[in-house]
């Protein structure tokens, strides 16, 4: 019988690439896997459809701050918690760019400025919310009239294509981005993405298309110079139970400004303008840090669990809501 060799190993015990990373979309992706703090299923316990007004969000100066290209600025990174369950996926502004049309960013810029003013009411309505984001819209299909129970575009949506149609320009504008953030979103979280394949067939009865495929609502935060977004914490706490959203800050804002602070998770995402961040906004705490350098506007792409609820009622099947629906 011949020697077995010293470098041999039982098949047991030979190295095995991590399943995660083999789930991935990318193989270069980099995992940033936390060692405490809450898991998905135990932020999901603790969810609730109100915002907390607790003392606890204020100081975040211990917090980790988890920066990102350190060697491949290409490379998505994904953070997650404890137990492996997938918290935040980030997309670098170097690998979101080249798919987009060349003067992708510049024309964004010039049509989100060119959106009419919500007013000064809306605006100091804004302010007194959760968000604290003076010059916020959002851009919704949703039960428009709980009467009738039907679905329709939101009224910011209607007022701003008033007039020369520049909601629908922003919306139409900005597919290429929510094409590419899908293609991934399918690699990397492929039940949700599953789920809302199922919002077509509902929303074409009534002649309404999502507003940032696959997802079905868009929020836009304009800032300006002297008031760039910043948001103050909060949860989005209507956004889908079982979905993430997607953050895309832009503008001129220098990098280590207005990074995403993740409160539960007491981490620092540093976002540079262009990237792309899928997260559970309404199971995290969420605010930005300062920006006193340059100019921050920001997208967010999302599904509301009114809409899946209405879906639910209406007989679609495969779509996942967080409560017990009567149909």
């Amino acid at each position: 019988m011949g020697r077995a060799s010293r470098c041999s190993k039982p098949p047991s015990q030979k190295k095995r690439a991590p399943a995660q990373r083999r789930n991935h979309p990318y193989f270069h992706v980099h995992e940033h896997k936390l060692r405490d703090g809450p898991t998905l299923g135990e932020l999901r316990r603790d969810y609730a459809t109100i915002n907390s007004t607790s003392s606890n969000f204020v100081e975040y100066s211990e917090f980790k701050v988890i920066t990102f290209d350190h060697l491949d600025p290409t490379r998505h990174h994904v953070l997650l918690g404890p137990d492996g369950s997938v918290l935040g996926y980030y997309i670098p502004a170097e690998d979101v760019t080249p798919r987009l049309p060349t003067d992708f960013h510049s024309t964004l810029s010039r049509l989100v400025k060119d959106l009419p003013s919500i007013g000064k009411g809306e605006e100091d309505k804004n302010m007194t919310r959760r968000r604290g984001i003076r010059d916020s819209r959002t851009y919704v299909s949703s039960r428009g009239c709980r009467a009738k129970n039907i679905l329709d575009y939101s009224a910011s949506y209607k007022k701003d294509n008033h007039k020369g149609g520049r909601g629908e320009a922003v919306v139409r504008h900005c597919q290429p981005l929510w094409d590419f953030a899908g293609t991934v979103y399918k690699k990397v979280a492929k039940k949700y993405a599953e789920d809302l394949d199922h919002h077509d067939i509902p929303m074409q009865q009534f002649h309404l298309a999502p507003l940032a495929k696959p997802f079905t609502a868009l929020t836009i935060n304009r800032g300006s110079p002297d008031s760039p977004v910043v948001s103050q914490p909060h949860r989005d706490v209507k956004d889908a139970y079982f979905q993430l959203s997607l953050l895309f800050p832009f503008g001129s804002y220098k990098e280590g400004h207005g990074d995403l602070i993740l409160w539960e998770l007491k981490k620092i995402v540093r976002l540079k303008p262009g990237s792309l961040f899928f997260f559970p906004a309404h199971l995290i705490t969420h605010s930005n840090t300062p920006v006193t350098i340059g100019e921050r506007d920001s997208l967010v792409a999302y599904t509301r669990e009114e809409m899946k609820t209405y879906y639910v009622k209406q007989g679609v099947e495969g779509v996942r809501t967080r409560l017990r629906v009567n149909t």
